[in-house]
């Protein structure tokens, strides 16, 4: 690992080699522009360059306590074909149970205010647009401290776009909501 730090500003290079012999370097950097705004970048580069990820952009705190956050992602591993079926039955976004974008751009929205008028509520709320098949999620999040220990939460997603898009295709709309308890 290569890390490179200087006043309000840092930046690392990470390079990897797999036991199947695949090469990669992961990087990530910031700025602090101002006790506001930070700007930052991160991703990584393997073997076949156009298969690069990377994620761009900034977040700016309010002064009255919330942030916002604006950036663009590309996944060039990403899948370019038109139906969300086909990448689907391709196998794209099924190699790790975590990834939840398929396609390769995305413009990412997301506003978060903690502890709102001194109390334990907390508010999350994001904006997915598919730059690739012009489809959005809407998420909301809401969660509020009963106790040290107790935690109620809703999560509510909105998906909106065509029969095709990765977005609006499977689901239009979903909550959940629960009680998490910590010991």
């Amino acid at each position: 690992k290569l890390d490179y730090t200087i006043e309000k500003k840092y930046f690392s290079l990470i390079p990897s080699y797999r036991e199947d012999g695949e090469f990669s370097v992961g990087f990530f950097g910031g700025w602090t522009v101002s006790d506001a705004l930070l700007l930052h970048v991160e991703g990584s580069v393997p073997d076949r360059i156009d298969e690069a990820a990377i994620l761009i952009g900034g977040a700016y705190t309010l002064e009255w306590g919330p942030t916002i956050v604006a950036e663009f992602f590309h996944d060039g591993s990403g899948c370019t074909l038109k139906s969300i079926a086909l990448c689907v039955a391709r196998g794209f976004g099924t190699d790790q149970p975590a990834t939840t974008l398929i396609r390769q751009n995305y413009l990412l929205v997301q506003y978060a205010h903690t502890r709102i008028r001194d109390t334990t509520l907390n508010l999350t709320l994001r904006w997915i647009r598919d730059l690739n098949d012009d489809s959005n999620r809407i998420i909301s999040i809401f969660e509020y401290g009963l106790t040290d220990r107790t935690q109620l939460f809703a999560i509510g997603n909105v998906d909106i776009g065509n029969k095709d898009a990765e977005f609006g295709s499977l689901l239009n709309y979903s909550l959940m909501a629960g009680v998490r308890f910590t010991l």
